[in-house]
């Protein structure tokens, strides 16, 4: 209770001493993220780097109004199958967001191999050890570029072997993606009263779910959109409530984090008392959606926004 710090956090980061844990289970902890001092700082509620972690059944939360200082859960590529359900946050600055680690090139030993340096985790011995992700280099603007398929890392050695000769002129910054995705399954959680209650800027992917949510604006105020998405990932069956001043959507569709378009899925979505149920940051993604069944109420009763 009155935490001013954050709270839970299951990291996947390791060193020569310490490993990250090889399955994690966060659940039926009621975290009070209130400063009642009035020097609140910044804090996350539940953080989560490391592969095979379940997050369920926790109530995180902040009395009175939102707290723009506080994180409810925060989940970071490229942690793997990740599992988050039945959690309620309230009063947070940003209710559940999805980011992503970045690294460097500390050293290059040959055309096809690099010690990394920076925050990208290193896997534990016997794992999946990055074979068949691939590499995306920090570009200019905020978009990645695509690099090369990645043989393998050496948790012996700290090196990555790439599967093609690559000119490491100029590619310092990077981050590791899987084309599979990161199997993420974030469903029946409910988020209220957030100025931010969903932002997933993630590289995503088919295993990127985000559905049976409910959300809802509550008291915020200034609320610019409900879930904001950079990322390929499948939005469905999730219910959207409140989210009605005049420059507030309920569902905010960003491209990829290539710059391109991303590939959604978007179905059975409900729109009640929403000003913008979809906004798109650039033309061209809600048309090549994958989308059906998305419901928005009017005075009528449901109109299909197919279209």
């Amino acid at each position: 209770v009155n935490f001013n710090t954050s709270a839970i956090e299951a990291s996947g980061f390791s060193n020569d001493l310490n490993l990250p844990a090889g399955n994690t289970l966060i659940t039926g902890n009621a975290i009070d993220l209130t400063c009642v001092r009035g020097d609140g700082k910044a804090r996350t509620g539940i953080a989560v780097s490391a592969d095979d972690t379940t997050v369920s059944d926790n109530q995180i939360y902040v009395r009175g109004e939102a707290d723009p200082l506080v994180k409810g859960i925060v989940l970071q590529e490229p942690a793997r199958n990740i599992v988050v359900h039945d959690n309620l946050i309230r009063g947070c600055g940003i209710g559940l967001s999805g980011a992503v680690a970045s690294g460097r090139v500390e050293h290059v030993l040959d055309g096809r191999t690099f010690r990394p340096g920076g925050a990208l985790p290193w896997p534990r011995r016997g794992t999946h050890c990055y074979r068949g992700w691939r590499i995306a280099w920090a570009g200019r603007g905020g978009n990645a570029l695509p690099g090369p398929d990645i043989v393998g890392f050496d948790p012996e050695e700290g090196v990555f072997r790439l599967a093609a000769e690559t000119d490491f002129t100029g590619k310092t910054g990077l981050s590791v993606y899987a084309p599979q995705g990161p199997a993420w399954a974030l469903h029946h959680n409910t988020i209220t009263n957030c100025t931010q209650p969903v932002t997933l800027d993630v590289f995503g992917g088919p295993t990127a779910v985000f559905s049976d949510n409910l959300l809802a604006r509550g008291e915020a105020s200034g609320v610019k959109a409900a879930v904001a998405v950079r990322g390929a990932v499948q939005l469905s069956d999730n219910q959207f409530a409140g989210f009605d001043e005049a420059d507030c959507t309920a569902l905010l569709l960003h491209p990829d984090r290539f710059g391109g378009i991303p590939r959604l899925v978007c179905r059975n979505n409900l729109f009640s008392l929403c000003a913008t149920p979809i906004t798109e940051a650039a033309p061209g993604i809600w048309a090549a959606a994958v989308r059906d069944g998305n419901l928005i109420a009017t005075q009528a009763g449901w109109a299909d926004l197919a279209t």
